[in-house]
């Protein structure tokens, strides 16, 4: 209560309860013969983000599927997925979902969403349907070769970031070959981009450079031109006569794809030695993004065109599937150039005839066949024991989604190739205990970066700020700058 001109300051200690919404708080007070009303939304959220546990394999009439989803999830965000297909690429749509999921778009990583969709568009859709709300991957993909096509700069080349001027020559002609790709798969590219980029990748054949990030760009370029139907024999000659043995497993195996597509196969298949080692370095940040993932993808990518049955694809395909144990690969790139590599192995596998049916508990709740992609969406996926079972011939892959708010407040902390570390303080710089502070303190965030390895490039940090926090911007105080 309050005497009259009186002012109080009330304090009001809430808790909010598991769960996630909406919360209405209203406020009333009477007095003198008049009533006040106040309200006011703020919308409840976790202190963890949404998760997502992936598992896929393989289903024979002799190996059923069982499958128990013990994570527990907050009650109205569980969602649940089941695809089934006869279709062995779909051991790897969690590849697909991380790449059409990536939140950020330099153009190597927008070439990289694309890339996929030319060989899996279907799979696609089915596997992330939200992506392609308002639209198909044909639509997606026309909309992402425009947004290549207003990146390329003056040279024919192509910017790294949207509005920049740096051009990273690897990820040009990464660019280039997609779009190469998407031409001959019937996509419209405009002829004065593709024009400028062929003239383009002409000149980086010519480049006398010998190091190694030079050889790896002129050999990529050279197979790209020889994929257009413009081979460069002289250049490629000069390659294999003089820097053959300077070049790395992936580049050599490059230079043989490039001799196949400009139609002398015999070279191509000399070219191609009788096995590859595991490609060796650390993944790299910048410059060419080498990587022993995407080496071991490059070359079975090659083999796969020119040799499908070389003794290095089986070991090529076990050391790809080894690395993407928890559904994907590392990079962006990785996962674009080992589906690529993948796809085209497991396309020239026959399917098999086969029908099937999905348990939950006691009670069967799907019938599948091998005619179609089968794709369920069904709540009692995460309540009883899933089992699916097929009879006929050959093998069924799935790819489950058990998506969801962890109900378990505390997720597990760890580092990996980074360390990032927050402390806040107050502003004399002093380390401040975080459930002490009040409105209107100024904070400031400390963060410390420390990687493992020697050099990191094009890396960005996403530090979320804790809920009553906003970022004070001093360049906005005045209309000065």
């Amino acid at each position: 209560s309050l005497r009259d001109q009186e002012e109080k300051q009330v304090v009001f200690n809430l808790k909010a309860g598991d769960g996630i919404g909406k919360l209405v708080f209203q406020l009333q007070v009477s007095g003198n013969n008049q009533v006040c009303k106040y309200q006011e939304e703020l919308s409840l959220r976790p202190p963890v983000p949404l998760t997502h546990d992936l598992a896929s394999g393989v289903i024979t009439a002799k190996e059923p599927l069982t499958l128990e989803l013990n994570r527990k999830w907050l009650p109205g965000t569980a969602s649940y997925q089941l695809i089934l297909a006869p279709l062995p690429a779909l051991k790897f749509a969690g590849s697909l979902q991380y790449l059409l999921g990536y939140p950020h778009g330099c153009v190597e990583q927008t070439t990289s969403k694309l890339f996929p969709l030319l060989y899996f568009d279907s799979l696609a859709e089915a596997c992330e349907s939200e992506v392609f709300k308002g639209g198909n991957a044909n639509y997606y993909l026309a909309q992402g070769i425009e947004k290549l096509e207003a990146m390329q700069s003056p040279d024919g080349g192509f910017v790294f970031w949207p509005g920049g001027n740096y051009v990273n020559e690897w990820s040009s002609v990464y660019t280039a070959h997609f779009l190469v790709e998407a031409r001959k798969a019937g996509y419209t590219v405009s002829d004065r981009v593709y024009n400028r980029m062929i003239r383009y990748l002409e000149t980086l054949t010519k480049n006398t450079g010998r190091s190694e990030f030079n050889l790896q760009i002129r050999t990529y370029a050279l197979y790209v031109l020889s994929l257009a139907g413009k081979p460069q024999l002289s250049a490629m000659s000069y390659l294999k006569n003089l820097y053959l043995d300077n070049l790395s497993g992936y580049s050599r195996a490059q230079l043989a794809a490039a001799y196949f597509y400009a139609g002398d196969r015999k070279t191509a298949r000399e070219l191609l030695p009788e096995g590859f080692t595991p490609s060796a370095g650390v993944r790299e940040s910048g410059r060419n993004f080498n990587s022993p993932v995407r080496s071991d993808a490059i070359i079975l990518s090659a083999l796969a065109d020119i040799d499908p049955s070389h003794p290095a694809v089986y070991k090529l395909i076990e050391r790809l599937s080894e690395e993407a144990k928890v559904g994907y690969w590392g990079t962006t790139q990785e996962n674009a150039y080992a589906l690529m590599a993948l796809g085209k192995i497991m396309a020239q596998k026959s399917e098999g005839k086969y029908q099937g049916e999905v348990w939950a508990g006691n009670t069967r709740i799907a019938t599948f066949n091998s005619d179609k992609l089968f794709k369920l969406e069904d709540d009692r996926l995460g309540r009883d024991k899933i089992t699916v079972k097929i009879s006929g011939t050959g093998e069924c892959y799935y790819f489950m989604k058990s998506s969801g708010i962890s109900a378990e407040a505390d997720l597990r902390e760890f580092d990996n190739g980074l360390e990032v570390r927050t402390i806040y303080r107050d502003r004399q710089g002093r380390p401040i205990n975080t459930s002490q502070i009040k409105q209107g303190d100024l904070v400031i965030a400390q963060l410390t970066i420390t990687t493992r390895q020697d050099n990191l490039n094009n890396i960005a940090v996403v530090s979320m700020l804790p809920a009553g926090l906003e970022i004070e911007n001093p360049r906005l105080a005045n209309n000065s700058n």
